[in-house]
């Protein structure tokens, strides 16, 4: 259903299920196929991510037999399912997670939080502290993750035709997000983030338009696909 890479790209989580019925159980291998755990067994719909050192990671799940009240816990390699702990726990049974980040350092970590489809928060916590909300979107939407130890976020707030920007943890408030691909006449759909140079998705007269851009900086070069 769903797969992630440790960052030193030993070990992938992955959620796998049966019949269709999207339940998946979490199971962690190496990359060479070798089994290693058969972890949760609430992780449908899941979001994986994994902390520096790849001993533990953080994974969104449900309680057992419901599709309400998704929250995200913590799983240490090597221990039993039952000593996860619970890292965060939306307000709302129906608010879901979606997705989930840790700073390539691991003094940050971040949580998307989705009310439906038009609109969502972002939660931040600093290593070994709460969670606490540091946007809440009112018809608006922020897709935020690390890349690296930068927080970088594919939003629509202030922007209807969307915006890639970088978030400072320290001082998060959206008056202080800094553009890094500012809002244009076309619709910004994708941000694949890299160090300097993000390929992006535009929306024009209905066809894909990618183009590759310096951070923060003009438009570099059109990829025009065959």
């Amino acid at each position: 259903d769903w797969y992630r890479p440790s960052s030193d790209g030993e070990l992938v989580a992955a959620g796998i299920s049966t019949g269709g019925e999207e339940r998946s159980v979490i199971h962690v291998t190496r990359v060479d196929g070798t089994p290693l755990e058969l972890l949760s067994p609430h992780g449908q719909w899941g979001e994986a991510e994994f902390e520096p050192g790849c001993t533990s990671f953080l994974y969104t799940a449900f309680p057992e037999g419901a599709f309400y009240g998704q929250h995200v816990r913590r799983l240490r390699l090597g221990r039993p399912v039952a000593e996860d702990e619970v890292v965060f726990t939306p307000a709302e049974p129906t608010e879901m997670v979606e997705p989930v980040s840790v700073s390539a350092g691991g003094d940050w970590s971040s949580i998307c939080v989705a009310r439906g489809w038009g609109e969502n928060s972002l939660w931040l916590a600093r290593h070994g502290q709460p969670f606490r909300e540091v946007f809440r979107g009112r018809e608006e939407t922020v897709q935020a993750w690390f890349s690296g130890d930068r927080l970088v976020a594919l939003t629509n707030a202030g922007a209807p035709n969307w915006r890639f920007v970088e978030i400072d943890p320290e001082n998060p408030s959206r008056e202080r997000w800094k553009d890094l691909v500012a809002e244009a006449e076309h619709v910004l759909l994708d941000v694949a983030a890299s160090s300097d140079r993000p390929p992006l998705q535009h929306l024009v007269h209905a066809a894909s338009w990618v183009s590759v851009h310096d951070l923060p900086g003009p438009c570099i070069v059109i990829v025009h696909p065959p």
